[in-house]
């Protein structure tokens, strides 16, 4: 990979948080160092003897370092590189900028919903950036229905926890779209939910859900006039 995989575990951090012992997350879930899932992740041997840990009861008990933390989320990067280019192979052979948006955009959102950008995929197999970049956009758009039918019946039910899965994702998709509006208030929406501040969740939500019918209906009209 040319990118700076630093570069990305910077940007991990901000946006998960870096936290040296076992806490639940939002979701309920056993989690350590910089978002490592230690109940559908784990840690295996190999992670253990090379943090110097002897098993994950220790981990538990102690925590572990920042070295450490850095390590796991490296690992987790990797693990989505290797499913990316196994994906798209055409990923080991962009520059650096471009690889890290990609992979930016997979760890956020998973590889299997990044991979419905068909249209994007196309463009960059054919070294064809400007179209991939309008193709990305658009891709964004044709999956923004299914979004916002998703969060406003999370929203119905109150259900906080998957409303953080899926805003997570949508700010992890819109972050390279040219939306900033939309990218924003997903920002705003995120970070109350990991705060547990339901009374901001109330006022940032619509708001989102508002910006992503409205992204879609200027989309409509644009198509209509073309």
């Amino acid at each position: 990979m040319k990118y700076n995989r630093q570069d990305l575990i910077d940007k991990l951090v901000v946006s998960e948080g870096l936290r040296l012992q076992v806490y639940k997350d939002t979701l309920g879930i056993d989690t350590i160092g910089i978002g490592r899932n230690l109940e559908d992740r784990g840690i295996t041997k190999e992670e253990l003897d090379w943090m110097d840990i002897p098993n994950i009861d220790v981990v538990y008990e102690m925590g572990i370092t920042e070295a450490d933390a850095v390590y796991l989320a490296t690992n987790d990067v990797q693990i989505v590189e290797e499913e990316l280019v196994r994906a798209h192979p055409c990923v080991d052979s962009l520059d650096a900028v471009r690889q890290l948006i990609v992979i930016d955009m997979a760890f956020n959102m998973g590889v299997p919903r990044l991979n419905k950008f068909k249209m994007m995929w196309a463009a960059i197999h054919d070294e064809d950036y400007p179209t991939a970049a309008k193709e990305m956009l658009d891709s964004f758009i044709a999956l923004l229905p299914e979004t916002i039918e998703t969060l406003s019946a999370l929203w119905d039910d109150q259900d906080y926890n998957g409303l953080k899965t899926e805003v997570h994702k949508l700010h992890g998709a819109c972050c390279y779209t040219g939306l900033p509006r939309m990218q924003h208030l997903a920002n705003e929406t995120e970070s109350s939910l990991k705060l547990g501040q339901h009374k901001l969740v109330e006022e940032n939500l619509p708001a989102l859900i508002a910006e992503a019918k409205k992204v879609l209906n200027e989309s409509k009209l644009k198509d209509s006039r073309s």
